[in-house]
């Protein structure tokens, strides 16, 4: 299938490997020529256009059977969630509308639910925009899902939860560069999935969803940043660094819910290769040569 992947970047990149290696023809679009080589050595013919601006479709002389909308804000750069998920999607679907798109997934994100909901949330879990980020990405999803009922595209929506792997992850940084965990979030719920089974969630859904669906994507055991350094304390034989800073705005706050990913595993057979943060963070501290410290640690 011609695949089109809107937002080439941490995420798009490994998806549009992924295709490559099973021989569907992948474009993929950045803002950006600096990766361009990266691209093509993975298959992947690059196409540098803004996708807020109009015209880019007029860089495909055939039509896209495939495409996946997986652009993420840039933190510094101002109005950034305003950019990706109101300007973009919208010059997306208007975009689409000329290439005659067969399916669209869209990347979205369990902000969309109640962080201060204390239970397990599944897709029927009514979502509550409680800021303007949660607002932006429920309208996001919206408007996907009206392009859907009026274009005759395939649909697909994919509630992602914070993404970790391949050199990236919030905690695990945290863990080595600081600032100490807050008592008020030691013990608040974290929802996590490593990039691969992402990339392995956005394969079924391209191939097997129903249109106008909805799935969240998340591996099967929320933690706490207690339990999590806890564990890496132990892996690793040392403690958390202990440093004084600003906690990351976009960590802040309560942590209750819990997100399950039933739908995703019994609906299209979704798989895991890190069922957990266990398996996930074990494989990071590998690539980081940080593991196994001794022959014993590695049975952990």
């Amino acid at each position: 299938m011609r695949t089109l992947i809107l937002g080439c970047g941490y995420l798009g990149t490994a998806l549009g490997a992924a295709l490559a290696k099973r021989g569907h023809p992948v474009w993929g679009l950045r803002r950006s020529s600096e990766h361009d080589d990266t691209l093509y050595a993975l298959g992947i013919q690059p196409v540098k256009a803004d996708l807020t601006q109009p015209g880019w479709a007029s860089s495909f002389s055939h039509p896209i059977d495939w495409a996946v909308y997986c652009a993420a804000p840039r933190p510094s750069e101002p109005e950034a969630h305003r950019r990706i998920y109101d300007l973009g999607v919208r010059q997306a679907i208007s975009e689409l509308l000329r290439l005659g798109v067969r399916t669209v997934v869209y990347t979205g994100s369990t902000g969309v639910y109640d962080a201060r909901q204390e239970c397990w949330v599944t897709e029927e879990t009514p979502i509550q925009a409680s800021d303007e980020k949660a607002r932006l990405l429920a309208s996001a999803e919206e408007q996907w899902l009206e392009f859907g009922r009026t274009s005759g595209a395939s649909v697909v929506i994919l509630r992602i939860s914070g993404m970790y792997g391949a050199g990236r992850g919030y905690w695990l940084r945290r863990f080595f560069e600081g600032p100490d965990l807050l008592d008020q979030e030691r013990h608040r719920w974290i929802n996590q999935v490593h990039r691969d089974d992402v990339v392995g969630a956005l394969m079924v859904a391209l191939e097997r969803s129903p249109k106008g669906r909805i799935y969240n994507v998340t591996d099967d055991e929320p933690t706490t940043p207690a339990s999590l350094f806890a564990w890496l304390e132990e892996r690793l034989g040392r403690p958390p660094a202990n440093r004084t800073g600003v906690l990351p705005r976009a960590n802040r706050g309560t942590g209750l819910k819990r997100v399950s990913n039933t739908r995703l595993k019994t609906e299209l057979g979704w798989t895991l290769q890190y069922p957990t943060y266990r398996e996930g963070y074990r494989a990071e501290l590998r690539r980081m040569g940080l593991w196994p410290l001794t022959p014993e640690s590695s049975a952990g």
